[in-house]
């Protein structure tokens, strides 16, 4: 024993450990002993021996052909291990070898050679020698690559390279011809090189838990072979799909057999692959075939559960027929209409939906060509499908949510699907000559539509929604069947162009009159009994069709419709007309031919009028000899018709309910010392006003009245009112002076270039001269002492006489606003009783530097002027409870502002400061006074930070 080199043995306390090793040494070398006889065996079995280093004494037995260190420890291979020449079976798996002597070519006879589990970097060189080796086990070591002189293995029949970290694979293992079983399994490889399709003799190979995305086609080959096992599982597989890698061996080489057969005969059949889905391999006919050669020409999918295609299939221009029997699909992608070459498109066994079945019938031209309008228009944002007679709106379209104009007219469906709220960016939709029966609801979605064309349908009702489509400017609803109208469409305030006629609408709603920029009303051929009250507000209407309806009456508002030109009530019920027609100056055409008619109204003033149908009316005024004469006789003859009793010709013009009613006014005033001839259209004053001298109260407003200086009016010495307004006056004669109990004068709305002298010595309380041409107040304007409101709005005033507000002290409320004025006079603080100022939307920088004084300012409003901070000295005005600063130029609010302790009503948006939206217009005491009370903390604030922060700055400057 003490002649064995073995170090770690005999120091090994377990004495049976030493005796089995010299047991197993003397049976492997045939040792004889006096006591046993020992038969020797060519294999030796080390494994699981706690030895670090091969013995010397194995190294002796030279006949070995199988030696088994496995689990034995070891970190190196001794030199020596060449000595076994005869070692045809090798185990060193379960070590931590990091290397093999070099010496071990010389054991050419190696049939085995196991290494699993050690800790191999590379793979040894001197194996490429051992020609004979047929089986080598690296699995689980450290390798990155299988060097290539591994091609001289020729009698390799199994390689494991399982769980090592090679990342590549050598194509010189094609040499290896002999090869069986390949196993790289857990490895890093994310390639696979296209020549191992030649390997047939291969029964198992295993890429299983890598990292490849894609299998060679070339790899189809394979099954041709004696493959049994093929693993490609773990790997994040693209190519194949997962869903073919699922299905087994036998389909992976089938796909991959489909696909390379595709590269030389442009077609493609993937048909019962069981697919749910089309792999992005396609997408290699585009990338490198569809580039270098004529590309796909067929692809075949038959028999799949797919249900859609992806949207690179765009790209494949190349593409002739596509099949799709069979499948899954129920709606085609947009994308078919790119296929500009499509000549085939096999769609049976599906249940298509989309597109409509009627574009399908027509042909594949006829399909390519739909989805080719269907899908620009994402980019175009206008469809045009018209005249394609769909019996259904094709739910595709709903989906093009940028559309901005869709043309559908002249189709075949009776509904709209409520899907069509979805295009919220429309605003142009066409869908006459349909046979649509109703709108959803969900129309009031696509809030951005001007212009709704339905006419020529079979429309019964409108939906409520469609009141939310307000920017509506043309709505055409002819030719349907529309019996009532939705209230919400007087929300549509912006249309200018509303077609009814040809409908069965029983009744308007009175919302209708919301409609302020319709230009014409077309009621024509419907069942309306009586026109809305509301007609009235249709300020802008010019053209009003009613003719072919069941009209017994005409609303009195009608007179209110001022800018008409044409109105045309033939062949209705009509028994007599509204007064209020003789307003309609600007009428050229009226139409009531086929009526009941038994008298006309006063229409002679009307001297516009062109063109006047009475025809076929029981008329007994006019009478029959005048209407044979035509227009202008019959105007002509209202016109001076029932003239009596002094009436003003414009009176007597309109006929005799007109004279009468005058005469009969005319008396109750005088009665009552209280005359109104308001909106008479009288151009003059009638004379009988001069004489009655007791007249206290005079009304002319809404006449057309130019000249007073022959109207006598100075003689009414007792007159206290005068109301002037809505003429055409441009002066006052001086017998208005005359007037000394006159105390209100109102002449709004007037062309006034000037203020009277006339009226300057007078005892007026009130005077109102808005909207007229004045440009100054001039000094004898403070003769008015006994003024008490003053009202100048609207007019071109830039200067007011510093003489003025020193006369006016009785003055208590002044309106200046809409006007040119730059400055206020500072007289204007010597007013005290002023307790209402409105100087808005003028021209105003500064204001009187005495502002204060006028302590008894309650409401003072300068918004829309270009005050600055500087001018804002109105802490002393106490009892303000409004004030309006709006769009000025202040770049703050002083903080003695806190000082107006009743300030109610405060506005101050608009200005060169950052207010919060909520703080911009107050109007409660609560929350103006809250503003003030920031306003003052700010400012106390700043000054603190500023006292401390000034000795700092002052003695920085003294330093340097």
């Amino acid at each position: 024993l003490l002649r064995l080199p073995l170090k770690d043995l005999a120091d090994d306390e377990d004495i049976g450990v030493l005796l089995e090793f010299l047991r197993t040494c003397a049976n492997a070398n045939g040792d004889k002993h006096k006591h046993y006889k020992v038969t020797p065996t060519q294999h030796l079995d080390l494994s699981y021996r706690p030895y670090k280093i091969l013995p010397q004494e194995v190294l002796r037995i030279t006949g070995l052909t199988t030696l088994k260190l496995s689990h034995y420890g070891m970190e190196h291979l001794t030199d020596h291990v060449s000595a076994l020449l005869q070692l045809v079976h090798l185990e060193l798996h379960d070590n931590r070898l990091k290397g093999l002597p070099d010496s071990m070519h010389v054991l050419t006879h190696l049939q085995r050679l196991s290494l699993s589990r050690n800790w191999l970097a590379r793979l040894p060189y001197c194996l490429s020698t051992l020609e004979k080796l047929e089986d080598l086990q690296i699995d689980e070591n450290q390798l990155t690559v299988i060097f290539a002189e591994i091609r001289v293995l020729t009698a390799l029949t199994e390689l494991n390279a399982r769980g090592n970290c090679l990342r590549q694979i050598t194509p010189a293992l094609t040499h290896l011809t002999k090869l069986v079983t390949l196993d790289l399994a857990e490895n890093q490889l994310s390639f696979v090189p296209s020549i191992f399709g030649v390997m047939t003799h291969l029964v198992r190979l295993s890429v299983r838990a890598n990292y490849i995305s894609e299998l060679p086609t070339e790899w189809y080959t394979l099954a041709s072979g004696d493959i049994l096992v093929f693993d490609v599982q773990q790997n994040g597989l693209k190519s194949p799909p997962p869903e073919i890698v699922a299905r087994g061996t036998e389909q992976i080489f089938e796909y991959l057999r489909r696909f390379h057969l595709a590269r030389a005969s442009g077609v493609l059949d993937l048909s019962d692959m069981g697919i749910t889905y089309l792999p992005a391999d396609v997408m290699r006919f585009y990338k490198s075939v569809g580039v270098q050669s004529e590309g796909l020409k067929r692809l075949i999918l038959d028999g799949n559960r797919m249900s859609w295609l992806p949207n690179y299939l765009r790209n494949m221009t190349t593409l002739t027929h596509i099949s799709l029997k069979n499948c899954a699909f129920t709606r085609l992608p947009y994308f078919i209409g790119d296929l500009r070459e499509l000549t085939r498109l096999d769609l049976y066994g599906n249940d298509i939906q989309s597109p409509p079945d009627e574009i399908i019938r027509r042909g594949v031209h006829s399909t390519v060509r739909y989805m080719r309008a269907v899908d620009g228009a994402w980019w175009t944002k206008e469809l045009d499908i018209s005249g394609q007679r769909f019996e259904h709106v094709p739910l595709e379209i709903c989906d093009v949510d940028s559309l901005t104009s869709l043309k559908m007219h002249s189709q075949f469906f009776s509904d709209i699907p409520a899907e069509i709220g979805r295009l919220t960016a429309l605003t142009h939709l066409n869908l006459q000559h349909c046979a649509l029966v109703e709108v959803p609801e969900s129309i009031g979605d696509c809030y951005n539509l001007r212009e709704l064309i339905l006419n020529n349908n079979k429309l019964i009702t409108l939906p409520h929604g469609i009141g939310s489509c307000t920017a509506l400017t043309d709505l055409r609803l002819h030719e349907n069947l529309l019996e009532e109208l939705p209230a919400t469409l007087g929300t549509c305030t912006l249309l200018n162009d509303l077609r009814l006629f040809n409908n069965n609408l029983l009744e308007l709603p009175l919302e209708i009159g919301n409609m302020l920029y319709l230009p014409a009303l077309r009621l024509s051929s419907n069942q309306l009994t009586e026109l809305s009250i509301g007609i009235g507000g249709l300020e802008s209407v010019t053209d009003l069709l009613a003719a072919d309806n069941y009209l017994e009456t005409l609303p009195p508002q009608i007179g209110l419709l001022t800018n008409i030109t044409r109105l045309r009530v033939t062949n209705n019920r009509l028994t007599s007309l509204p007064m209020e027609l003789g307003n309609l100056c600007n009428m050229t055409e009226l139409a009531v031919s086929d009526n009941e008619l038994r008298e006309l109204p006063a229409l002679g003033h009307l001297t516009a009028l062109r063109t006047l149908l009475v025809a076929n009316n029981p008329l007994k005024l006019p009478p029959d000899r005048i209407i044979r004469k035509g227009t202008f006789a019959i105007v002509n003859y209202l016109r001076v018709l029932f003239e009596a009793g002094g009436a003003p010709a414009e009176i007597v013009e309109r006929g005799r309910p007109s004279v009468e009613a005058f005469h009969q006014t005319f008396q109750q005033g005088v009665a009552a010392n209280n005359l109104s001839l308001r909106a008479r259209l009288l151009e003059q004053v009638p004379t009988q006003v001069r004489d009655i001298l007791t007249l206290t109260t005079l009304n002319l407003e809404c006449n057309l009245i130019e000249n007073l200086d022959d109207a006598g009016l100075g003689n009414l010495v007792n007159l206290h009112t005068l109301k002037l307004s809505y003429n055409q006056i441009p002066s006052f004669p001086r017998e208005f002076a005359r007037l000394t109990c006159l105390t209100n004068l109102e002449a709004k709305y007037n062309f006034l270039a000037a203020i009277p002298s006339s009226i300057c010595g007078l005892p007026l309380k009130q005077l109102l001269l808005d909207a007229n041409q004045l440009m100054e107040v001039q000094d004898e304007f403070a003769r008015l002492t006994s003024l008490t409101t003053l009202s100048l709005t609207n007019n071109a005033i830039r200067k007011i006489a510093d003489a003025v507000p020193r006369g006016l002290t009785l003055l208590e409320s002044l309106f200046l606003q809409r006007n040119e004025m730059l400055t206020l006079p500072d007289s204007l603080t010597l007013v005290y009783r002023l307790h209402t100022l409105d100087v808005s939307f003028n021209h105003l920088y500064t204001l009187p530097h005495d502002m204060g004084r006028l302590t008894g300012l309650v409401r003072l409003r300068l918004a829309y002027n270009d005050l600055e901070l500087s001018s804002m000295t109105l802490d002393g005005l106490v009892l303000l409870e409004e004030l309006l600063l709006t769009s000025n130029r202040l770049s703050g609010i002083p903080h003695t502002f806190a000082a107006l302790k009743k300030l109610t009503v405060f506005q101050i948006g608009g200005n060169m400061f950052t207010v919060e939206p909520q703080n911009q217009f107050l109007k409660t005491w609560e929350s103006s006074q809250k503003w003030l009370r920031f306003n003052l903390e700010a400012h106390a604030h700043a000054q603190a930070e500023q006292t401390l922060v000034a000795p700092l700055r002052r003695s920085k400057v003294a330093g340097q």
